[in-house]
């Protein structure tokens, strides 16, 4: 099993060897994380990721910050025809020809609590840049409804 603290980076290194006879090397590129007992998941998805002409690759992923809520979680990888989630037919994932490989079985990822939050039960805590300034008083005005404007710029 692999641990992580909440918030830490994680790099997923996947080896690939690819049959000489695949043409098209655009495909669906899929990670995974999911808890068990959940109808949850978290995903990294490319749905035209450009292997090389070689016979052997190396297909990186590093989430800058895991932001899932600690506990265990499974990794699956998937690798499929591009655009593979274009089609119309989209058959469930173990009787569908357009995945060239599914992980057979499930990485255990271990997240580790770093706080009360990510202990909380949350699913993900989603990133993002939360700015705090002073409004300009213009702008203030013209954001709010016209009734609340003398209380708030007096």
């Amino acid at each position: 099993m692999v641990e992580v603290d909440h918030g830490d980076l994680l790099t997923v290194r996947l080896s690939v060897r690819m049959d000489p006879a695949l043409d098209d090397r655009r495909v669906t590129f899929v990670l995974g994380f999911a808890r068990h007992g959940s109808p949850y998941s978290a995903y990294v998805h490319r749905d035209a990721l450009l292997l090389p002409s070689s016979t052997d690759c190396v297909i990186e992923v590093t989430l800058d910050a895991v932001c899932l809520g600690s506990g265990k979680w499974y990794v699956n990888i998937g690798i499929g025809q591009a655009a593979l989630y274009e089609r119309r037919d989209l058959k469930y994932f173990t009787i569908d020809a357009g995945w060239h490989h599914l992980l057979a079985t499930r990485i255990e990822l271990n997240v580790r609590s770093i706080s009360a939050f990510d202990a909380s039960g949350c699913f993900a805590v989603l990133p993002a840049r939360v700015d705090v300034g002073s409004p300009d008083r213009d702008q203030l005005e013209e954001r709010l409804d016209p009734s609340d404007r003398t209380q708030a710029v007096r």
